[in-house]
């Protein structure tokens, strides 16, 4: 199956699109999703927050026993009294069970440690593979209202298991639900904390954790399995250090200047990305999980801004897109100028750029991330695609850093209608404002289904990663479900 599925990519990726010559020549020129070079010494990427443990906050704190003297030449009284020899217990009733009263140590954990003992999604899929040699879906198999009453469905995610389905809505929440292969199944829970709209959503590798943004300037953190947050991003350089040794604030640490457009985890969840006004921001982070009663309130998780990055020329980001369900050290980030351009995270700068993307601002950009239930050409990785408003969807390659497909047919004259590639990487998909979604072929470039039935414009479009399924959200508030006949 998965050589089935290298013919029917090395169709999408032929030859033509670039010169092979000047390939070989130079490689080390290329930009490619997949890179062939190791960490740099210095890179941003080896960065990690390792707070203090215990014991060695203990040994490091200064310690003064009764009765002595202090370096202000001032006797210390009233210390607690130690005593240096053992003292047997009254005996008046038996040991108690270490079963019931041994409590949980609350650990500082960090991402890299929570990854290593959740379960392994490799380990956890089943046989069952992407069938490469379906059709297209063009059957309504689901339709569900995400809210009571009418709202923007701004975003949608899976995880890469396919099992969830998160939405981030224009009501301040994201609605949770449980997906199978017949469709959305039911609502799992509602996520709530925001005061202004939510912009987007993104599941962390595992699917054990969410990231929301929003128009109030936040982003928070949360766990898939509790409505409330377990940490809220506010602050451009984070919540270590934000007050000095005289309990002041620290001025320097700013809040973010506007709306948090886009959060998301990179580099196989041990890194976050924000992005605000004209930067994105690369942090390192801790997540404190093991909360007791007692100390409900007190939260020792962390984080902390490794880099920011700005663009070039434009005032604001108009959109970003990295990938994190493996390694790779590029970031996609579009401006309100109509450019693009590529950060390797790896040595920390831009390393291509693409000056007029389309004739207005670049409203969406989805890369060719793959699924864990079909298998790809490495060459497949480096197809992205870019929308916006009155230019239709286009298929660029990153390494020639050119476009090779422009998909057409569907309307787009107000909202940004969003787009995205099938697991077999045949199909194409795109939202649109005449209340219908467009799937085209990825080679011919024309569209072979159109998706109708919805009651507003299609502004999100999703495949599933394992069905062949596609997802359609819409401004009224709306997920539909269509599978192949």
């Amino acid at each position: 199956m998965a050589s089935g599925t290298q013919v029917l990519l090395g169709a999408a990726v032929d030859t033509q699109w670039w010169n092979e010559g000047d390939i070989q020549a130079d490689r080390s020129s290329i930009v490619s999703v997949l890179s062939s070079a190791a960490l740099s010494p210095t890179s941003l990427l080896k960065a990690e927050l390792i707070p203090k443990s215990k014991e060695a906050a203990k040994q490091n704190r200064p310690t003064v026993k009764p009765g002595v003297i202090d370096k202000n030449g001032q006797i210390v009284n009233n210390q607690p009294i130690t005593f240096h020899t053992k003292i047997k217990s009254s005996g008046y009733s038996a040991a108690p069970r270490e079963s019931v009263l041994r409590q949980k140590s609350n650990k500082l954990t960090s991402r890299k440690s929570l990854s290593a003992s959740a379960p392994d999604i490799s380990s956890t899929i089943s046989k069952r593979q992407y069938p490469i040699l379906s059709g297209p879906p063009n059957s309504l198999e689901t339709s569900v209202q995400v809210s009571d009453r009418q709202t923007s469905v701004n975003c949608i995610q899976l995880t890469e298991r396919g099992d969830r389905l998160a939405s981030a809505l224009s009501n301040t929440s994201a609605a949770i639900f449980n997906c199978s292969h017949s469709g959305i199944n039911s609502h799992d829970t509602t996520f709530s904390g925001h005061s202004q709209a939510l912009n987007h959503v993104s599941w962390s590798h595992d699917g054990q954790w969410l990231i929301t943004s929003s128009d109030d300037q936040t982003a928070k953190f949360w766990m898939s399995t509790n409505p409330d947050p377990l940490m809220t991003m506010a602050n451009i350089k984070g919540n270590i250090g934000m007050k000095d040794s005289n309990n002041r604030t620290d001025k320097e640490n700013l809040l973010f200047p506007k709306a948090v457009c886009f959060g998301q985890f990179f580099f196989v969840d041990r890194f976050f990305i924000l992005s605000s006004g004209n930067s994105f921001h690369l942090y390192k982070y801790y997540l404190d999980t093991n909360k007791s009663d007692l100390k409900r309130y007190v939260s020792n998780t962390k984080y902390k801004v490794v880099k920011s990055f700005q663009l070039s020329s434009s005032q604001q980001i108009s959109f970003l897109s990295a990938i994190n369900s493996f390694h790779s050290y590029l970031v996609l980030c579009s401006g309100f100028d109509k450019s693009l351009e590529v950060f390797d995270l790896n040595v920390g700068s831009v390393v291509q750029s693409i000056s007029e993307v389309h004739s207005k601002p670049v409203h969406a950009i989805v890369q060719n991330k793959g699924s864990p239930f079909a298998s790809q050409s490495s060459a497949a990785y480096d197809l992205f695609l870019t929308s916006a408003v009155s230019d239709g969807v286009k298929l660029w390659d990153l390494r020639s850093n050119r476009c090779v497909r422009l998909y057409s047919g569907h309307v787009n004259r107000v909202h940004p209608c969003g787009s995205g590639f099938s697991p077999c990487g045949r199909y194409v998909a795109s939202g649109s404002e005449d209340k219908s979604a467009y799937i085209f072929d990825i080679r011919s470039g024309g569209y072979v289904e159109r998706l109708t039935g919805h009651t507003e414009t299609v502004i999100g479009v999703l495949f599933h990663p394992r069905y062949p399924q596609l997802i359609t959200s819409t401004l009224d508030g709306y997920l539909k479900v269509f599978s192949t006949k």
